[in-house]
């Protein structure tokens, strides 16, 4: 057997400590937006449109993907202390739930920018939430 024993704590400020998957989260994002970036230009989609997408698309996708955890878990403890819903730093978040969440929002920003949601939705591809 192979044990493989990391910190799950990449580093800590004060009390704000930072673990390694929200790390990659940001590291995927930026990468992601760099990536997909070049390519909306290409379909008349500018940098500024792309950002206030992606950046709602983020908080979306960090709440939807951990509702679909919570709602995936025996539910009487956040029954009984709601805050525990978004408490994340306890763990739990469902990939599925991001993706539905992002989905979401890329509808309403096409609708509201006026913007094909079928571009959004290629590009959305590319950024690989």
């Amino acid at each position: 057997m192979i044990a493989i024993n990391v910190n799950p704590v990449a580093f800590s400020i004060g009390p704000v400590s930072f673990r390694w998957y929200g790390l990659m989260y940001a590291v995927g994002i930026a990468v992601g937006l760099l990536v997909a970036l070049p390519y909306a230009r290409s379909k008349g989609i500018g940098g500024s449109k792309l950002t206030t997408i992606v950046l709602w698309s983020v908080l979306a996708g960090l709440i939807g993907a951990r509702l679909y955890y919570v709602v995936q878990q025996p539910l009487g403890p956040y029954l009984s202390e709601p805050w525990r819903i978004l408490a994340a730093w306890e763990g739990g978040m469902a990939f599925y739930g991001a993706i539905f969440a992002v989905v979401i929002v890329f509808v309403i920003a096409g609708w509201r920018m006026k913007m094909s949601i079928l571009k959004l939705m290629d590009i959305g591809a590319l950024l690989r939430w």
